[in-house]
């Protein structure tokens, strides 16, 4: 059955309303937040504003009488929400982290010997709670690629300055339980090594070698299964190995200065093959 524009306004003011449930809560006056959290949240806000011009025109005023035209204004709508349900998994998450519920002095730390690291000068790192007991780092490929593909699409949709979602912004969860166990929050040196593993698009510096190391290893005839298999485990551990190694390195200052280095080799090398 074909859109109507009264299906269009629903859908615009569902959504309008369920960002706003995310973007602007009571709590936020209330808490104090470091200023990776605020920079998250002020994307959110910003997104919200740039999205509500567009759904004004649907709630105020219904434009599309023509049944296929509501049908793409419902689908764009529908993308919009997809990207706001990825974006409210963190909200409640975030601000529960905030600065009387986690490390923020040892944060804090790691941050600035982040952006000592050439070409990482503008890290942040934001910490959300997790239910999980396990220390975790987001890949941001997902969200940083739903951001970009929601900005696109907004900005042929309405005018005016389309956020971007914050750049070298690592997403690095702790267990709600574990917010003042120094220890364990140690573990947040490993998960660092994995949002710099990913910035740096280590994985496909190393993707080159990764079958050549296997040669004389795997016999004669390795099956395609096999080579595949073995492809992926060395792969796999080849970003655990650095991130324990650059764990190390963060918490030590003399293993810090070579490690400074090798990320200097690293930044040459991918100048020169660019």
């Amino acid at each position: 059955m074909p859109a109507t524009e009264g299906d269009v306004a629903r859908d615009a003011a569902s959504l309008l309303r369920f960002m706003r449930s995310i973007c602007f809560r009571k709590e936020d006056i209330e808490r104090t937040h470091r200023l990776a959290t605020n920079t998250f949240f002020g994307y959110l806000a910003d997104l919200e504003a740039s999205t509500e011009s567009y759904l004004q025109r649907f709630i105020k005023t219904p434009i599309n009488p023509i049944p296929l035209l509501a049908s793409l204004d419902r689908e764009n709508l529908l993308n919009f929400r997809l990207f706001w349900n990825k974006l409210h998994e963190f909200a409640k998450p975030v601000r529960d982290a905030d600065t009387l519920h986690a490390p923020v002095v040892l944060i804090d730390h790691l941050e600035k010997s982040l952006t000592q690291l050439k070409g990482l000068q503008r890290a942040k790192i934001l910490v959300y709670h997790t239910a999980r007991l396990n220390y975790l780092q987001h890949p941001r490929g997902h969200i940083r690629e739903g951001g970009r593909r929601y900005a696109n699409m907004l900005r042929k949709l309405v005018r005016g300055r389309i956020p971007e979602f914050p750049d070298q912004l690592a997403l690095v969860a702790i267990p709600y339980s574990q917010d003042s166990v120094l220890f364990s929050n140690l573990l947040l040196c490993h998960e660092l090594g994995h949002f710099v593993f990913e910035e740096f698009a280590v994985s496909q510096m190393l993707a080159p070698h990764y079958k050549s190391s296997l040669k004389g290893l795997l016999g004669r005839n390795p099956s395609a299964m096999e080579v595949s298999w073995c492809t992926n485990r060395l792969a796999s551990w080849s970003d655990e190995i650095f991130c324990d190694r650059f764990a190390i390195a963060l918490m030590g200052p003399a293993a810090s200065f070579s490690y400074i280095e090798l990320f200097d080799l690293i930044g040459s090398t991918r100048s020169s093959t660019a």
